[in-house]
């Protein structure tokens, strides 16, 4: 039983000084102020009309009747502030747009829901077509954006659903806004399952360099071998474990709205 102390006292150790690390890298990032707009496009889009299955007697028209002949779409998207320091109108250097690229035109952008609306008072505006550009541009603007504050809205354009979605502008302090989906990504229970293999197999290995490194000075036995295996695997749980939670803590992704 005394063979195995050193390995135990290692893992102990050892743990407790990731944990420690953990924590300071922890309470450093939240105590960094930031701006961080996100958005997320609710892929795919969902069919309004299909113009190869309409009767040859039904005429779809726009809201100045103008008649529709190729297929509508419509989208949902949100954008919302997931930093600590709120969004000002004069911080944003260039009007944030969200795009979609090819699409014949825009027939309506509409406020599905929005945090606090008699604070943040979102609003969306169809900008009208450039010449020689198969985008269509919706352009958001805000009255305060603070911390957590977002809005949801929905866009019903003419085109196909395998257009291009995505935010654009230029917001201080920022590089614009950010798709929040890889990192919706990465916090899904798979992923978190790697990190905490991947943590284990760090903790083993640098245990076995360990072992490498004592046993130059004297033979280790089967016991203390194992102990020092054991020890390598509880580092890596732990060290794992802990950085999927604290990820976690410091990166809240999921639209507020």
């Amino acid at each position: 039983m005394a063979n195995h102390r050193p390995g135990i006292v290692n893992a102990v150790s050892v743990s407790l000084t990731v944990v420690s690390i953990l924590l300071s890298v922890f309470f450093y990032m939240k105590a960094q102020k930031r701006r961080d707009p996100r958005y997320v496009v609710y892929e795919p889009p969902a069919k309004v009309f299909d113009s190869k299955l309409s009767a040859p007697g039904l005429r779809v028209v726009d809201g100045e009747g103008q008649p529709i002949q190729d297929d509508v779409h419509v989208v949902t998207a949100s954008f919302w502030n997931a930093g600590d320091l709120p969004i000002e109108p004069e911080d944003v250097r260039q009007t944030v747009v969200f795009s979609i690229t090819p699409a014949r035109r825009i027939l309506s952008a509409t406020i599905m829901g929005q945090t606090h609306p008699n604070i943040s008072a979102f609003s969306v505006l169809t900008l009208p077509p450039t010449d020689q550009s198969d985008s269509r541009y919706v352009q958001l603007s805000w009255r305060h954006l603070d911390p957590g504050f977002g809005v949801r809205f929905q866009v019903i354009y003419v085109g196909a659903a395998t257009a291009h979605f995505r935010f654009g502008g230029n917001i201080v302090g920022t590089e614009g806004p950010n798709d929040a989906r890889p990192r919706l990504a990465r916090s899904g229970t798979t992923r978190n399952i790697i990190n905490v293999l991947v943590g284990l197999i760090a903790g083993f290995l640098s245990n076995v360099v360990g072992m490498a490194l004592v046993r130059k000075r004297r033979r280790l036995g089967r016991t203390e071998w194992l102990s020092w295996v054991y020890s390598g695997a509880l580092v890596g749980v732990v060290g794992g474990v802990l950085f999927v939670t604290l990820r976690f803590l410091m990166h809240g992704v999921d639209a507020p709205i």
